[in-house]
């Protein structure tokens, strides 16, 4: 029963802020009762479960203090979640004075350990220059870290990073990749700037009828900037016929985002516990060098893929290399591996 009550506490009050307002009830105290004795005893799951408890209010009076108290526990014991939540509590000041620099040092810590929420977060600390000197290139590495775990956010602003060429070399087609796995999973921002793409043919042919599309589902979503979302969507609708405009309305209506978190792999790519898979291993030199599939950004090398059968292109990429190209034929339970040889431009 108690691992339940955790696993409920982490689906209902998990999350980025988490502190809402509460007061104690009767059921959330007999929760905040059998979570404190876990915690008492340096459970560091319960430790956080605990700070979460006291940050909503959940069975026990409000306070952030509290909250950061347990929060810095769990931390200390090394639990990702944890080091992620206190980066946030020094980012927004809960509970604790304010300190960028120590939210970042915090969110870095979690990032090393492969969360991924932590790694977009620290590649956001770099490429703002908060708590830290600006540093775009490492930023794009934490971004990349993240958006290979099908991180949307991430795979957002690696996307942006793409098209401007902050830090990293310019390239529209790989950046309308990754927001299009950004828009699929639903993110507005994403679909904003997909639509945009769209509209104007940047990195990708342009298509009015898939722009209507986008910026209708961003304008839908996206209050902060509907006001400008809905004029490029008027002057995109000002270019289409009523037939072209109803097959935008229908596509935007039939759109259901992509599960959460799913990996950033080619189309026809099954999942990674699917026995008809094969499985191949992309290596190269340059441990920076990034891997695509089938267009799309999958991590750095050396990359072990899940791939379903059939044929699939393999691009590995560095800055001033030559790009390595491979099509391979998978099979189901086949092991290959690629070695790609990056030349001197």
């Amino acid at each position: 029963m108690v691992n339940r009550s955790l696993l409920i506490v982490f689906l209902l009050i998990s999350g980025t802020s988490l502190l809402l307002a509460g007061q104690p009830t009767s059921g959330g105290k007999d929760l905040f009762t059998e979570i404190q004795k876990r915690a008492d005893h340096g459970d560091p799951e319960a430790e956080l479960a605990l700070g979460q408890l006291y940050g909503t209010g959940t069975g026990v009076s409000r306070s952030l203090s509290k909250a950061f108290k347990w929060h810095r526990k769990a931390a200390d014991h090394g639990l990702a979640r944890a080091q992620y939540q206190l980066g946030l509590d020094y980012a927004g000041g809960l509970g604790v004075k304010k300190d960028k620099a120590a939210a970042l040092e915090w969110f870095q810590k979690a990032a090393e350990q492969g969360l991924p929420e932590a790694q977009f977060g620290t590649g956001l600390a770099f490429l703002n220059g908060t708590g830290t000197d600006e540093n775009a290139t490492e930023a794009v590495k934490w971004f990349k870290k993240s958006a290979a775990q099908g991180y949307a956010e991430a795979q957002n602003e690696l996307g942006n990073c793409y098209l401007e060429g902050t830090g990293v070399p310019k390239d529209p087609v790989a950046g309308v990749n990754l927001l299009k796995q950004a828009a699929e999973a639903g993110l507005p921002a994403a679909q904003h700037a997909l639509g945009l793409c769209y509209q104007q043919g940047r990195g990708i042919t342009r298509d009015y009828v898939q722009a209507y599309k986008w910026l209708s589902l961003a304008a839908a979503e996206d209050d902060a900037n509907a006001a400008e979302i809905k004029v490029s969507l008027a002057k995109v609708e000002s270019v289409l016929n009523q037939d072209q405009i109803a097959e935008g309305q229908r596509l935007a209506r039939d759109f259901k985002p992509a599960e959460k978190g799913a990996a950033p792999v080619a189309s026809g790519a099954a999942p990674a516990d699917s026995s008809a898979t094969g499985s191949v291993n992309v290596t190269a030199e340059d441990s920076h060098a990034e891997v695509f599939v089938d267009g799309n950004f999958v991590g750095n090398a050396p990359a072990k893929l899940k791939l379903a059968p059939g044929t699939h292109a393999v691009e590995v990429r560095s800055p001033g290399k030559k790009s390595f190209h491979r099509d391979l034929t998978v099979g189901a339970g086949a092991e290959l591996t690629v070695r790609a040889e990056l030349e001197s431009q």
